[in-house]
């Protein structure tokens, strides 16, 4: 039993040598890892961090720019409503003036045909009235002509 006490402690102490060895080894590899780390990081200082200063200062002048243009564009759209507003209200102020001056001037024109009708009226209307009458006459003439003589005694009608 006792040989294999003694076989049980070499392999545990040939797994501890070899933990030991898997530590130093793990730890070599770290400190390796932790060099090229730091060379990585040296470079991109040097490469890399002045070029995205770069970057980050163009995008910020680009930000003020775009700034800067929306305040443009809201002040011109600004103006161009109120140039809107004032043109639609002359537009609308014009066209009230002109509707009134032709409405105007159409009734006025209403206004002189209708009387000029009734001043050319006039002397047709007597010339009509003339007319009837003298028809009218030639109409109890005629009745007169065909009147028998009792009927003379009755005064005449006109038809």
């Amino acid at each position: 039993m006792h040989t294999i006490v003694i076989v049980f402690l070499a392999v545990i102490a040939l797994t501890s040598l070899l933990q030991a060895g898997a530590a130093v080894a793990a730890a070599i590899a770290a400190k390796k890892l932790g060099r090229r780390f730091d060379e990585l990081e040296d470079r991109f200082e040097r490469e890399l961090r002045p070029g995205l200063a770069r970057v980050a200062r163009v995008v910020a002048a680009a930000a003020d720019v775009s700034d800067q243009a929306l305040g443009h564009a809201q002040r011109i759209d600004g103006a161009v409503a109120g140039a809107t507003e004032r043109v639609n209200d002359a537009v609308d102020r014009v066209a009230r003036g002109v509707q009134d001056r032709v409405v105007g001037s159409i009734e006025k024109v209403e206004d002189q045909v209708e009387r000029r009708v009734r001043r050319a009226a006039r002397p047709l209307a007597r010339a009509a009235a003339i007319v009837e009458g003298f028809r009218r006459g030639v109409i109890v003439w005629r009745e007169g002509a065909r009147r028998r003589p009792s009927d003379a005694a009755e005064p005449p009608h006109v038809a």
